[in-house]
């Protein structure tokens, strides 16, 4: 969980306040904290910030809006957290190995990484085609990046296995 903050502007959360007689300013406040351990109530201010902790959650906050004049009002609005941001995944590169070699070993082949903006990942891999009997063709590794909060990003490596030391009989 980050504690690195999305701030979002005070004008977001408006849907049409004016004055007939000249412009309006926003300010924004927090009204409650979170399952958080280290958001609270915040001061009305241009933003307002949201936690990765924050996501699934409904955050109360409230709008002030300011004339000219000096004149405010204000409303609640409920902000419903949610995280839309895919995991971003880096596949090893394509391999290609000896039939005697273990395709399974990802200390040969590699493993993929991933980084989202509000969870630690570990990709995960499924291998999809297939290997004669003996032990050559191609291996499809698709890699998965899964953040917890219905973001899933995957990306696909190529292992190809070939004989690299045939054995070859003339008969004469």
């Amino acid at each position: 969980t980050s504690a690195n903050p999305t701030l979002v502007p005070a004008f977001v959360f408006d849907d049409g306040s004016f004055d007939a007689c000249g412009t309006v300013t926003f300010l924004v406040s927090r009204m409650e904290g979170t399952q958080c351990t280290f958001t609270d109530a915040t001061a009305f201010g241009d933003f307002v910030p949201f936690f990765c902790c924050d996501i699934g959650e409904t955050i109360m906050v409230a709008l002030q809006v300011t004339d000219e004049a000096g004149n405010t009002n204000s409303c609640m609005v409920e902000v419903i957290i949610q995280d839309k941001i895919d995991p971003f995944i880096t596949c090893p590169t394509n391999k290609i190995l000896d039939c005697h070699q273990d395709h399974t070993d990802l200390g040969l082949t590699g493993s993929a990484t991933a980084t989202d903006n509000c969870a630690t990942i570990t990709p995960t891999h499924i291998d999809n085609g297939s290997l004669n009997s003996c032990g050559v063709g191609t291996i499809f590794r698709t890699w998965t990046a899964d953040d917890g909060n219905g973001n899933i990003t995957s990306c696909v490596q190529t292992i190809t296995v070939q004989n690299q030391t045939p054995y070859n009989i003339n008969f004469l």
